[in-house]
């Protein structure tokens, strides 16, 4: 029985990228509390609250306006940049039947996505081994040891 080179490559990279979730998941997989970086507390409170008014919005809320209003001078008091991201958070909490634990397994998702597209764009400048092994890093860069796996 011979196994073909295209079905170890899938296999190869199937791997790589369950790999990756998995490492990228573990504070989650513990501790059930949002983690992020910088302003990731703003960004999920936007999405939560979507959810709550049960429609995608432009125009912030007044916590969020209070530490942001400033971000956006054109529109003052409106997000700061198309609400498809938080849109999908909103999604993502209704479809997940919950708050937290959603949001993050969207985002785990979302973020691995560079492994994904790296890996193909660098198997095609250069081959199966150079594109798997440079994804293979991607997995370990320091800004995912920072925000995934030692929180805010």
């Amino acid at each position: 029985m011979k196994i073909s080179l295209n079905k170890i490559e899938i296999f190869s990279i199937a791997v790589l990228y369950l790999t990756a979730l998995y490492i990228w998941t573990l504070p989650i997989q513990n501790n059930q509390l949002p983690f992020g970086d910088v302003d990731a507390s703003s960004h999920f409170a936007v999405g939560d609250y979507m959810v709550t008014q049960d429609k995608s919005t432009a125009k912030v809320p007044s916590y969020i306006f209070s530490r942001y209003g400033g971000q956006n001078t054109v529109f003052p008091g409106y997000l700061w940049y198309p609400p498809q991201y938080w849109t999908n958070t909103a999604i993502a909490q209704v479809l997940g039947n919950g708050r937290i634990f959603p949001t993050f397994i969207l985002i785990a998702i979302l973020s691995s996505l560079i492994i994904i597209s790296s890996y193909f764009l660098i198997k095609n400048l250069f081959g199966f081994w150079t594109g798997f092994l440079s994804s293979f890093l991607l997995i370990f860069s320091t800004r995912d040891y920072m925000v995934y796996l030692w929180g805010q």
